[in-house]
């Protein structure tokens, strides 16, 4: 997997927001909304609320940002709706302020201002209880709740940045209206929305919601439901981790789906469904699992419906152990590209292509291991080209275009050459434990397809970003690069002590990254 370029992706984001700042702005719940503008520009003399929240008042509700802004949130504040706690009321939270593409606006954190002892997000709470399993009742029903920060108007270039959201619970009045809450909500007319590094989880439902959507219906984000709508924007470093729910709940992203990437999703009923796909890298899809018969509902993996109109790229992500009824599901327009994903152990369909698409698709150097029903593909003939994938215990659905320098193992000799779950199916050694299957160079050099499927194929690949307690580290290794002549190693990994130089750009070294 190529892992360490990511945190020059992730740090560029956030040095564009302070190489554009008009004016940076502090938020705390010891603040105070009368300070002026000027004095609200000293962590020492905060609002208490940001534009936006509900509460914001006197100067705070005066102001209203411009493009280059930067709104401060004070690390291990929270904030609450009206008569849920005897905190800082602040929810629902409208955002109705656009940036521009020189310079966007930022709502985020400064981690060196915090309360407490050390730094934590600022926190968004709906303040039910968590729960491990389902709950008779909700403390304080979200069902008439929308979200708990929304995008209003036609805006665009807007970072919303470390923030966390806590609390959320659905009943079943919210299958019979179908209004499921939603902690981010986009809207209709948004562009280059980016949402990074937010934590999403602690959410409930109640034990008699078992309505069509109720498993799947409520949402960490939710945007534009055009099919090509929300060009530009983005999700990044962004976890919904359910670990401390019922895991049988919530769906993580749904509709603009444009860029996904370094972002985790795991112990909950829906991964990502959406329009506008175009690239999807670097992320990890694990424990998703099918919603309760009871509901109706259809979990997913991640689903796309539609996609952008030009070539796409689905790479370097981890997709394992989920028992959703389609693990990957994609509707390639022109072109897509998928390749250095790991696969593995996965209930059914575990690469599924809707039967309507007339896109082309290549599969390069994949792992695909233990698929369960369905295979990759679809049934009949279909328009895919693939090369160097290694199959573990995994069949070809249908017949695509082209097949070609794959490696076939059964579980059992996959085991015997050191490829297993406990790393990603990396192969451990150049020799593969003296396998005869050993897919080491078994595959074919594909230099001359990086300028379309992008420079990734080529640049590299490494372990998987490690991921533990709401926190992500990449390793601080090198990529190794696939060569550019010669056999590419088979599947999603390449080992090779001697590397001949790819074309395209090289990633970093030494390099590590850690998400709070």
């Amino acid at each position: 997997m190529f892992g360490a370029p990511l945190v020059v992706v992730l740090s560029g984001l956030l040095l564009s927001s302070a190489a554009f700042a008009q004016h940076t702005y502090y938020i705390a719940v010891s603040g105070s909304d009368s300070n002026t503008a000027t004095q609200a520009q000293s962590k020492t003399t905060p609002w208490l609320h940001a534009p936006g929240m509900t509460g914001c008042s006197s100067n705070c509700a005066s102001y209203s940002p411009v493009p280059g802004d930067r709104l401060i949130l004070r690390g291990g504040d929270s904030w609450h709706f009206s008569g849920r706690a005897t905190g800082t009321v602040g929810l629902p939270w409208t955002w109705t302020w656009t940036g521009s593409s020189g310079s966007p606006i930022y709502v985020g954190v400064d981690q060196t201002w915090y309360s407490g002892s050390s730094w934590t997000r600022p926190v968004l709470n709906g303040d039910n209880p968590t729960s491990t399993g389902n709950v008779s009742s909700c403390k304080y029903s979200d069902s008439a709740v929308n979200y708990y920060f929304g995008l209003g108007g036609n805006l665009s270039y807007v970072q919303i940045d470390y923030l966390e959201v806590v609390g959320i619970c659905w009943d079943s009045s919210s299958s019979s209206s179908g209004n499921f809450p939603t902690a981010f909500a986009g809207n209709d007319n948004q562009s280059y929305v980016t949402w990074s590094h937010i934590y999403g989880h602690g959410w409930t439902h109640t034990t008699n919601c078992t309505g069509s959507g109720c498993s799947t219906g409520p949402a960490i984000f939710a945007g534009d439901s055009h099919s090509n709508g929300g060009q530009g924007d983005q999700f990044v470093g962004v976890i919904c981790d359910g670990a401390d729910t019922s895991k049988d709940g919530m769906s993580c992203i749904l509709w603009d789906v444009y860029d996904i990437h370094n972002s985790v999703i795991k112990n909950m009923a829906q991964g990502v469904v959406g329009n506008n796909a175009h690239t999807f890298h670097d992320n990890l899809i694990t424990n998703i699992q099918e919603a309760p018969s009871s509901t109706g509902d259809h979990s997913n993996g991640f689903e796309f419906n539609s996609e952008w109109a030009g070539n796409n790229t689905v790479y370097n992500n981890v997709i394992a152990n989920n028992t959703v009824a389609v693990t990957a599901w994609v509707n390639p327009n022109a072109t897509d590209y998928y390749y250095n994903n790991v696969v593995y152990n996965n209930a059914s369909q575990p690469w599924d292509i809707d039967s309507s698409s007339g896109g082309t698709m290549y599969f390069y150097n994949n792992t695909f291991a233990d698929a369960g029903s369905g295979g990759i593909g679809k049934s009949g003939s279909w328009k895919g080209i693939m090369s160097g994938n290694l199959l573990i215990n995994t069949s070809i659905n249908g017949t695509p275009t082209s097949q070609a320098n794959s490696v076939v193992m059964t579980d059992a000799q996959a085991s015997t050459a050191g490829l297993t779950t406990s790393n990603n199916y990396a192969p451990g050694n150049a020799t593969c434990s003296g396998a005869s299957l050993c897919p080491v160079a078994a595959g074919a050099a594909l230099t001359s397809a990086c300028s379309a499927a992008g420079a990734a194929l080529c640049s590299g690949t490494t372990a998987a970003c490690a991921y533990s307690g709401g926190s992500m580290t990449c390793p601080a290794v090198a990529a190794v690069a696939r060569p550019s002549i010669g056999a590419w190693d088979v599947g999603a990994f390449q080992y090779s002590s001697t590397v001949t130089t790819p074309t395209g750009p090289q990633p970093p070294t030494g390099v590590t990254a850690t998400v709070h």
